[in-house]
């Protein structure tokens, strides 16, 4: 069964398909912007609920994505320890919302309460101790790794002649 396709017109606080507004590169994967449109079928499919087979939203962004951000560099740290997507994690969801909201977000005290919040719900749930100086330690290296990804992107794409020159 394939998924409906995206009908907002751009990027909406109102729209919460995923569970998040989607806004970012959340809108971008939904309307099949800046990604392929199989990319954007099988994030359709996930958030619809309907079967697809799983993929980290690491190998999501990979295929997709010109850079992952702050959820996709904390899911990769998370996986060096182990701890991987669990059915009936929201593990998916906060990273997806980590990368649309930026590392800004990531950093600030919104943000990383509720992000640390949502890492310490689930380390409950799977019988893991949880410390929040840990937590904090790594949100802040996925949001230093987030931003080297990016700066890499974006030099990339400049020597490619696709991107604005550095000013």
């Amino acid at each position: 069964m394939n998924p409906e396709p995206c009908r907002c017109d751009g990027p909406s606080q109102q729209c919460r398909r995923a569970g998040v507004p989607m806004i970012g590169r959340l809108w971008e994967l939904c309307s099949g912007v800046n990604c392929s449109a199989e990319l954007s079928r099988r994030y359709r499919a996930k958030w619809d609920g309907l079967a697809v087979p799983q993929r980290t939203v690491t190998e999501a962004s990979a295929a997709g994505a010109r850079h992952a951000g702050a959820g996709t560099a904390l899911s990769k740290l998370l996986r060096r320890f182990g701890i991987t997507y669990s059915p009936g994690c929201k593990c998916r969801s906060m990273a997806a919302k980590m990368d649309a909201l930026g590392t800004a977000w990531c950093e600030s005290e919104e943000g990383m309460a509720e992000i640390l919040e949502a890492m310490r719900t689930e380390a409950g749930k799977r019988g893991l101790p949880f410390l929040d100086a840990v937590g904090k330690m790594l949100i802040r290296q996925a949001v230093r790794a987030a931003r080297r990804e990016s700066d890499r992107a974006k030099k990339a794409e400049q020597a490619e002649g696709q991107g604005p020159p550095a000013v």
